[in-house]
Formats: structure tokens, C-alpha cells, sequence
């Protein structure tokens, strides 16, 4: 009787009520912390809270420099052969002035991030398609060929053989 009644609700179709999770919602709950304690989630809350601060400051440089780059080029546009007050011209070139040393400063900043040293990927952690893709193009890189490339260097092939 009791291995009847467990076929019987194998065969069962179950309703929309407690059904199981899959490995990848499991591990979904796991990063956004659904299982975590309180007192886990208000430590974490700091750390979130400056990631987030940090993304916000990102989005909100690029856009005011893109805001002001579009001032910018207004200004030109509207003002270009029309005389304007002296107050004026400082205004303009006071903004063309910020933009040039904010871009200047960004441009600094990405020489020198680099020119860092930067951990290589890890190819092994998820052995998807994408990644075995790219950790062969590592090795493969060495074989392209270069015949295709600029012919205006007399000794090319000569510093291809040193290499």
C-alpha cells in the first residue's frame, strides 16, 4: 500500500505552492543576503552604502561633464560673432577653463591606473564558453600573424625574429 501511494504522488502533479529552488536562484539568495541574520545585514549596510555612494559620484561626474561640454559648445553656437559684456567672456572662459583641467585631471588619472599592475583573470572559475574562449586567445595571441601589418617599418621582420 505504501509503494502505491508513493507512485501515486510521484505521478501527482504539484500545485504552485512550496516547490524547490534551483542551484542558480539558491546562490541568488545567497549574494543579495536573503538567508543572513540581522545583526549581518546592518554590518554590511556601511560597506553597501559607500559602494553605492562611490557608483553615484562615478554617474554624476561623467553627466555634469557632459552637461557642461554641452554648455560649452551652446555658448559657442549662441554667442559666436555677438558682443557680449566682459562678465560674460570671464563666465565663458572660466567654464572652458574647468572643463579642460577636469578632463585633463581624468586623463591623468587613467595613464597612471594604467600603468598599475592589474591581478590577471582567472580563467578556471567558471569554465563557460566565453571564458575558455578568452583563456585560448591568450595562448594563441603569440601565433597571429603579421604580414597584415604596417610595411613602413623597413626592419619589422628583423625585431619579429629578436622577439
Amino acid at each position: 500500500e505504501d509503494r502505491l501511494r508513493a507512485r501515486d504522488d510521484g505521478k501527482t502533479k504539484k500545485l504552485a505552492g512550496e516547490r524547490q529552488l534551483t542551484e542558480e536562484e539558491r546562490m541568488e539568495e545567497t549574494r543579495r543576503g536573503k538567508h543572513a541574520s540581522a545583526e549581518d545585514r546592518d554590518a554590511l549596510m556601511p560597506d553597501l552604502r559607500q559602494v553605492s555612494r562611490e557608483e553615484y559620484l562615478k554617474k554624476r561626474e561623467a553627466a555634469k561633464l557632459d552637461e557642461l561640454k554641452d554648455m560649452i559648445e551652446d555658448e559657442k553656437y549662441l554667442f559666436d560673432g555677438v558682443n557680449i559684456s566682459e562678465q560674460e567672456r570671464k563666465d565663458i572662459e572660466y567654464r572652458r577653463k574647468v572643463y579642460e583641467l577636469a578632463t585633463q585631471q581624468i586623463r591623468d588619472i587613467d595613464s597612471i591606473m594604467g600603468d598599475r599592475y592589474r591581478m590577471p583573470d582567472s580563467y578556471d572559475d567558471d569554465m563557460s564558453k566565453e571564458r575558455q574562449d578568452k583563456r585560448f586567445q591568450v595562448a594563441m595571441e603569440r601565433y597571429k600573424d603579421t604580414s597584415q601589418a604596417d610595411d613602413s617599418n623597413p626592419n619589422r621582420e628583423q625585431e619579429e625574429w629578436e622577439k
